[in-house]
């Protein structure tokens, strides 16, 4: 990652997390412009979605995040929850999930959350 993305993916953290969710997402837009290949970015942007409620584009931003790297476990959770709870697709929800298992088989978070599928 380069550290102009880096640095842009900082500051969009910040803003996200104190709630000024326009101004992360251009944060988060410049730092894919320069490091388009990085799957996090994609995760922040999908997260910020989610906070503004337009849960479709949510989900569209997770996909890819989880796309662009497999092994984003983390993403995989946050897509699995949007899958269960907001559209209701158990079956999603699991195969997340059990992929989450399926690359560490102690990860407590996805363990907790696929007793419910």
């Amino acid at each position: 990652m380069t550290d102009s993305a880096q640095d842009h993916i900082e500051r969009g953290l910040e803003l996200k997390n104190s709630g000024q969710y326009d101004q992360a997402l251009e944060e988060f837009q410049a730092a894919m412009d320069d490091d388009p290949a990085c799957d996090e970015i994609y995760h922040q942007i999908g997260l910020v979605y989610y906070f503004t409620g337009e849960f479709e584009e949510n989900v569209v931003w997770l996909e890819k995040a989880v796309v662009i790297n497999p092994s984003n476990l983390k993403a995989r959770i946050d897509l699995a929850l949007s899958y269960m709870s907001i559209f209701g697709d158990n079956d999603k929800a699991r195969e997340q999930l059990e992929e989450v298992l399926r690359q560490d088989p102690s990860h407590e978070e996805a363990n907790r959350h696929i007793v419910f599928l």
